[in-house]
């Protein structure tokens, strides 16, 4: 029948003893970062506070010492022996604030309103507390320090946190904020403090990667100085992607735009010197706004490089053994039946009794070179767009100018048409056997065909003409066996 009061068992490390306490968070708790650690503490805190603001509870003794840290991470705010109520629920559990005039509180670490008390403090005064812990964590100290009790309420009253300038620009402006003299010029609520903490981490955690991406990108300067350009594509996908995390985090973040466009810029250069205009281009378009000299190194870098692939492409199709080969097929047919079996019919009427006058064969050479003019014009398309074609038609045109040529300096010498003709073996042995070195070896077996029959007219020099089939045949053989079975 005795009355009992049974309250909740915690166990924990007070944050005092961790706070500034670098090895013991490093060792015992595995945390390399003691500002990360302790201001994900802080927002932790803030959200105890929030919680007790929401039932009309202020604490007014928030400091290390009263904040227990658990074994798995759970922070507990404890001793609320100061704690008064915001407003009256009935209950009389807590005295109210408006009646609590006397000086109560941790000095070190208080608000100025709350030298006076009363309808002065507000959710507001815990949010003082809460930065005023904010300033230790970042200075080592509590903010109101001094020689003397005068002193340290001085320091209250005015209430001018000093922070060292190494001390990144946001966290002191969260510092200020949370620390004005006047309640109306501070964060809200204690969640508006948390929130405004969590954006510092998010951004802090953002700064960092830029920083090192940074890195990165001097690394990438000096390995594209050394000339080691393969290095340079991993270093370039580290930074990259640190920057774009950097900015994803937070856009603001300092000089992530800059470096990444930077690193970028310089990667564009790289493909550039490489060959490899298409790739520069790709980069250059993640560029917002990449530089004009730039643009115009890589446009008119591609428009080279496409010409470039546009003569090698022509190149190539010139040299293809089946480009123009319908219209190479139908010259070798045509002409060459024609080249072929004329010899047999100028032998025939020779039986006749009609024997060939200089004039004319003469005449019979220049209408075959017209012939040839005119369908090499008719079909001028089609024989250049074949380096085959173009040394068959210029071989054919040679073959015919000799032939003439001979026949007209026989005739001017007093030769016969058969001293002529037999000459214009020596001809044709020659411009195949050059031909062979350009076109196809196998041009050797007529241009060898050609020099044997002209020995073997000296002994049977009434057989020109039959020769002159027999090499002809042998020309014509070959040609069609080097291109028939090419595409």
């Amino acid at each position: 029948g005795e009355p009992r009061i049974v309250l909740k068992h915690i166990e924990g490390t007070d944050w005092a003893s961790l706070m500034h306490d670098d090895e013991a968070l490093r060792d015992h708790l595995g945390f390399e970062d003691p500002l990360s650690w302790n201001l994900g503490i802080l927002v932790q805190l803030c959200n105890a506070i929030h919680f007790a603001h929401c039932r009309g509870i202020l604490h007014r003794d928030i400091k290390p010492s009263n904040v227990m840290i658990g074994a798995f991470g759970e922070v507990y705010v404890v001793d609320w022996g100061l704690a008064v109520a915001l407003e009256d629920d009935g209950t009389g559990r807590f005295p109210l604030a408006s009646r609590a005039v006397q000086l109560a509180g941790t000095p070190v670490y208080m608000a100025p309103e709350m030298l006076t008390g009363g309808d002065a403090l507000s959710a507001r005064t815990d949010v003082y507390l809460l930065g005023a812990l904010l300033y230790e964590i970042v200075m080592g100290r509590p903010p109101h320090v001094g020689g003397s009790l005068q002193q340290i309420v001085a320091s209250i009253a005015v209430s001018e946190p000093a922070l060292d300038a190494s001390i990144p620009a946001e966290l002191r402006r969260l510092i200020r904020r949370a620390m004005a003299r006047e309640p109306g010029d501070r964060f809200a609520s204690a969640d508006a403090l948390r929130l405004a903490l969590v954006g510092y981490l998010e951004h802090r955690f953002a700064e960092d990667l830029a920083a090192r991406a940074r890195e990165g990108l001097e690394a990438l300067e000096a390995k594209l100085g050394d000339g080691d350009a393969d290095a340079a594509y991993d270093l370039f996908g580290q930074c990259r992607f640190g920057f774009r995390r950097a900015m994803e985090a937070w856009p603001e973040t300092a000089g992530a735009a800059e470096g990444l466009a930077k690193a970028t810029e310089l990667m564009v250069a790289l493909e550039l010197e490489r060959g490899q205009p298409d790739a520069a281009m790709v980069l250059l378009r993640e560029l917002p706004e990449p530089p004009e000299a730039l643009v115009s190194r890589v446009e008119e870098a591609r428009r080279a490089k496409l010409e470039e692939e546009r003569a090698a492409r022509a190149l190539q199709r010139a040299h293809d053994p089946k480009t123009g080969r319908g219209t190479r097929l139908r010259w070798v047919l045509l002409l060459g039946g024609h080249w072929t079996f004329a010899p047999l019919v100028i032998e025939t009427f020779r039986r006749l009794g009609r024997e060939p006058t200089p004039t004319s064969v003469i005449g019979w050479d220049v209408v075959l070179l017209a012939v040839l003019v005119v369908v090499g014009v008719r079909f001028r398309r089609g024989i250049g767009e074949s380096a085959l074609n173009r040394h068959l038609a210029f071989g054919a045109t040679t073959a015919v100018v000799a032939q003439l040529s001979i026949q007209v300096g026989g005739w001017l010498a007093g030769a016969s048409v058969l001293e002529s003709t037999r000459t214009q073996f020596v001809a044709w042995a020659a411009i195949l056997a050059t031909a062979s070195a350009s076109v196809d070896l196998r041009l050797l077996v007529p241009a060898v065909g050609y020099g044997a029959l002209y020995l073997a007219l000296f002994a049977i020099p009434d057989l020109v003409y039959p020769c002159m089939f027999v090499g002809n045949l042998v020309l014509w053989i070959t040609l069609l066996n080097m291109w028939r079975g090419r595409g």
